[in-house]
């Protein structure tokens, strides 16, 4: 395959969130356009020391090819290594660059104040970050909970990848923190394959390639099995309780197994709660926070 190809189908790789294939094709092809993309692709997969090596020793090749895309990239690479004196430096680097265009101009003028706003939100110590990450070891799931969602997991480095996937794995967790923790890695991009076992379910998966478990065809699909006609009142709280076994069963496809057996269940629960009076809320405020969250989607 000629390395044009090779270039187009490795930035299709990209995009379609196979990186580390596009790490291996780029390998095969040479040129600068080539390497700034192998960047791009070991940024997402998380090897930022490959990454910014890369980079840096061809940036000014980088800079003659994608002129507003390097300056990106090289802020990027600074603020994730916490470089802020090189970031001052680099925007000398490139204001003394010949004039390009009104875009890239507009981008260097923003640099001083995208600087110090970094410096601002980046600046965090290093014990307190340690004792972030030591509150994701609690013994209580709720506490866990609140010590995750604190975290943004598009900045979670190495240290917080495991520690999440630790969670996921965990079978004495409850299975809404495990679900949770599992969409927590979603949205890091984790690209590695991880094994678990839940609810007696086997399974392997590829966090980033995961579907959310509440998508609107799910939705429908909940609906459909309930026939929200037959009563309204039992229904709506029979799609609450169905939707909460599926976030609880998550990544089992839905409507998985046995899901017909759970809308069945949900339904005669539902009646059951509102016949005696007391509607079904979840027992503990652990769940409820968890619940919320999820069918809030407040993971990004």
């Amino acid at each position: 395959m000629e390395g044009k190809s090779l270039l187009s189908k490795a930035k299709g790789l990209i995009l379609r969130g196979k990186s580390a294939e596009a790490v291996s094709l780029l390998k095969e092809v040479e040129g600068e356009e080539a390497r700034f993309y192998e960047v791009s692709a070991l940024l997402s997969l998380g090897r930022l020391e490959e990454a910014s090596a890369l980079f840096f020793s061809h940036r000014d090749a980088f800079y003659d090819l994608f002129p507003k895309k390097t300056i990106e990239c090289d802020f990027e690479l600074r603020f994730l290594k916490r470089e802020f004196a090189k970031a001052h430096a680099d925007i000398d680097y490139f204001s003394n660059k010949p004039y390009v265009s009104q875009e890239v101009e507009e981008v260097l003028r923003s640099l001083p104040r995208l600087v110090e706003t970094n410096i601002e939100a980046l600046s965090i110590p290093e014990d307190a970050e340690a004792k972030r990450l030591s509150a994701l070891s609690s013994g209580d799931d709720y506490a866990v909970l609140a010590a995750l969602s604190a975290f943004d997991p598009k900045k979670g480095g190495a240290a917080l990848r495991e520690r999440v996937r630790s969670i996921v794995k965990d079978g004495s967790r409850s299975d809404d923190l495990r679900t949770y923790a599992l969409l927590f890695l979603k949205a890091m991009g984790d690209e590695e394959p991880i094994f678990f076992e839940k609810r007696g379910i086997r399974h392997e998966v590829v966090p980033s390639f995961l579907d959310d478990p509440l998508t609107e065809p799910s939705r429908l699909k909940t609906k459909e099995l309930l026939d929200e006609g037959k009563d309204m009142a039992v229904s709506r709280l029979a799609v609450s309780l169905l939707e909460e076994a599926v976030i609880a069963s998550y990544p089992e496809p839905y409507p998985g197994r046995g899901m017909e057996k759970e809308a069945a269940r949900a339904l005669e629960k539902a009646a059951s709660a509102l016949l005696s009076g007391s509607p079904f809320s979840p027992s503990s405020p652990e769940e409820r926070r968890l619940n919320s969250l999820l069918k809030g989607g407040s993971i990004a």
